[in-house]
């Protein structure tokens, strides 16, 4: 069987840019961006979208590029819908994504040098004192 050759889209790619959400919507929860990995999966994360995908190398206009599927969460709905990406002239990934029955967008990203940090963890609320129950009692 031949091996298949790593896709040049593999990596993750700091979203920059998108024609329908502002910078600022971008980066709510987390830095946005595209991961693919080597296995054909990766993630989609902007705003209060995270998304795993799943993909497939093919070319657009004799550039490189990924056609794929993502199914995930906006905020706690599930979401899902497909898309593709492709590597310009320049080395940006320019990319579009479908939402199922919803909004879609053009972006723009580059290519990271380290995987964006995760989101932080929400603190535990202390529970004010003399609301735990005591879990042995005395006989």
């Amino acid at each position: 069987m031949k091996s298949k050759a790593a896709s040049p889209l593999v990596g993750c790619w700091r979203i920059t840019e998108a024609a329908r959400w502002s910078h600022d919507y971008l980066d709510m929860v987390r830095t946005a961006h595209f991961e693919f990995g080597s296995d054909q999966h990766g993630r989609v994360e902007f705003g209060c979208v995270s998304a795993d995908i799943d993909y497939r190398p093919t070319t657009i206009d004799g550039q490189p590029a990924v056609e794929f599927s993502w199914e995930g969460f906006d905020e706690e709905h599930p979401i899902c819908g497909r898309g593709w990406a492709a590597l310009t002239e320049n080395g940006e990934l320019h990319a579009y994504l479908y939402v199922h029955n919803g909004d879609e967008s053009a972006f723009f990203a580059t290519l990271m040098t380290s995987r964006p940090a995760p989101p932080p963890q929400k603190p535990m609320r202390a529970l004010p004192l003399g609301t735990r129950k005591q879990r042995r009692r005395k006989r």
